[in-house]
């Protein structure tokens, strides 16, 4: 009867990946503020928090989960100044809000990108 083999099991929760060899962790720093000057929201996964301004040393799959947040917010925040932006969609988006219209009749559409998620 041949010997059974153990197969090593593969990582699936933040606990699990936080035992992995700390030689393989990379840094990650959340700015201090984003694109417009404005303070830097936190960034979330499950209880975790990183905050603004602060370096972190984390498991490789951790460290692309908050670069990709980062980098979906920065998108978000740059995509309302761009001057391509749709302004008829983002008025369809605020449609209902108790937000004010600004001058030009366009209303203001709030993004809060570390909310979103990316396949």
């Amino acid at each position: 009867m041949p010997a059974e083999t153990k197969v090593a099991e593969r990582p699936t929760t933040v606990q699990d990946f936080l035992k992995t060899p700390k030689d393989t962790w990379q840094y990650v720093t959340i700015p201090d503020e984003d694109v417009t000057g404005k303070e830097h929201p936190s960034i979330w996964l499950n209880k975790i928090e990183f905050a603004k301004g602060t370096t972190y040393q984390v498991p490789g799959v951790i460290a692309d989960y908050v670069k990709g947040r980062i980098k979906a917010f920065n998108r978000s925040v740059t995509r309302l100044f761009s001057p391509q932006v749709d302004r008829e969609a983002l008025g369809h988006v605020a449609m209902g809000t108790t937000a004010p219209s600004a001058p030009s009749g366009d209303r203001p559409a709030f993004v809060d990108a570390t909310k979103v998620v990316t396949l």
